[in-house]
């Protein structure tokens, strides 16, 4: 993706888990914005 320097934002992705020990249901979105001008940076969700 080169010559891209705009921020890139993903929004309102849905996960869906459970905890194993009292089988709570865990619900959620997540976002995530990365600058693809940057590619040495890690991403940490």
């Amino acid at each position: 993706m080169g010559g891209y320097s705009d921020l890139v934002l993903v929004k309102v992705i849905p996960f869906y888990s459970h905890c194993e020990h009292p089988l709570v249901p865990i619900v959620g979105q997540a976002h995530v914005a990365y600058r693809p001008s940057q590619p040495q940076k890690k991403i940490y969700l």
